[in-house]
């Protein structure tokens, strides 16, 4: 049996490295990068890979795909599906879609559980709920930090690092005044925003508002970018809205410093002031990192929290346990791959 994992194409992305995890987790997958405006070119793939079901990662993304191949699948749902209200009325269709014809649905947590119930009752009574798992990450195998090639003045110590890739959701830019204001107390504190330009025209305005306080690293390979969340006063997420961020996993599984914007998302993730630490306001934020910097907030009791919690709550095992087991329901009564064209 062939499941194929689909995920939107984009280098570099969440959903790529999540389409990868879960492939690496379930024997006899494939990971395919969809794009539904190629939807024909996409389907022939699926009969090229002889694919009996479907892992389609987002409700418009892999979800359409996923409904115009005919092939049962499981949904895995995003941040966005949930979260966001600015879809069109196909989009929409598309989604409903997708939710409909889904045979398992995937949530990360149990508020985006319900949202999914609210927004689709389709969707009731297929929900499960499978948190992503943190990776293990071997901190001694990790190359050496980019951060003295990207600013050869920065000190890590007051470096805090933003990993994402720079779309509006993002809100990469919601802290860079709060960091003008820090760096003109304490020249050494500065923000590294690490992440692909996945919308250009956003991109082209974050690079406008960079300084000396706000530098832009560009996409990094991930053992870099790992290295440099390693190694930084703090890894930070200003995201309007999340369904589960697989960077702040892996700063969560490094015993790196948290600090999130409050959605549901990151809420569910950390235990404030235990795991890591959740604002709300840029004045906030900055109470936090000053808290930080001069030794207030004891970092090595939070990291140490950190990872004992990802360990239990997000451990692979159980990941890969929930998707065997969503295959096993997929493939149990999937029928045959359909035939090439002639």
């Amino acid at each position: 049996m062939v499941v194929v994992v689909l995920s939107k194409a984009e280098h570099l992305s969440g959903n790529v490295a999540t389409a990868r995890r879960i492939c690496a987790m379930v024997p006899g997958s494939i990971h395919v990068g969809c794009c539904p405006s190629l939807l024909a070119d996409t389907l022939a793939l699926l009969r090229e890979h002889q694919a009996h079901a479907l892992i389609a990662i987002h409700a418009l993304h892999g979800g359409s795909v996923a409904v115009a191949s005919g092939l049962p699948f499981a949904l895995v749902l995003g941040g966005t599906d949930v979260n966001e209200e600015g879809w069109v009325l196909d989009e929409q269709h598309t989604m409903a879609a997708a939710v409909a014809r889904a045979r398992t649905i995937v949530a990360f947590t149990p508020a985006m559980c319900a949202q999914a119930e609210q927004r689709w009752p389709a969707a009731r009574g297929k929900v499960r709920i499978v948190p992503q798992a943190a990776p293990v990450i071997d901190r001694a195998a990790l190359p050496q930090s980019p951060l003295s090639r990207l600013c050869p003045a920065a000190d890590p110590a007051y470096t805090f690092v933003l990993p994402a890739g720079l779309r509006p959701v993002k809100d990469v830019l919601m802290l860079a005044k709060a960091f003008e204001t820090l760096h003109a107390s304490d020249a050494r504190v500065r923000l590294v925003i690490a992440g692909p330009a996945l919308d250009p025209v956003y991109a082209a305005h974050v690079a406008s508002q960079c300084s000396s306080a706000v530098l832009l690293a560009g996409p990094l390979p991930l053992p870099e970018c790992q290295a440099l969340m390693a190694n930084c006063a703090a890894v930070l997420n200003t995201s309007t809205s999340e369904g589960m961020s697989l960077a702040l996993l892996e700063a969560l599984s490094l015993g790196t410093v948290v600090i999130a914007r409050c959605n549901p998302g990151n809420a569910a993730l950390l235990t404030h002031g235990v795991t890591g630490f959740l604002f709300d306001t840029p004045n906030q934020f900055c109470d936090l990192a000053r808290q930080l910097l001069d030794g207030t907030i004891d970092r090595e009791a939070v990291g140490r929290a950190a990872r004992a919690a990802t360990q239990t709550a997000h451990a692979p095992a159980a990941e890969q346990h929930a998707y065997v087991s969503i295959v096993a329901d997929l493939t149990t009564c999937s029928p045959a791959p359909a035939p090439a064209p002639a």
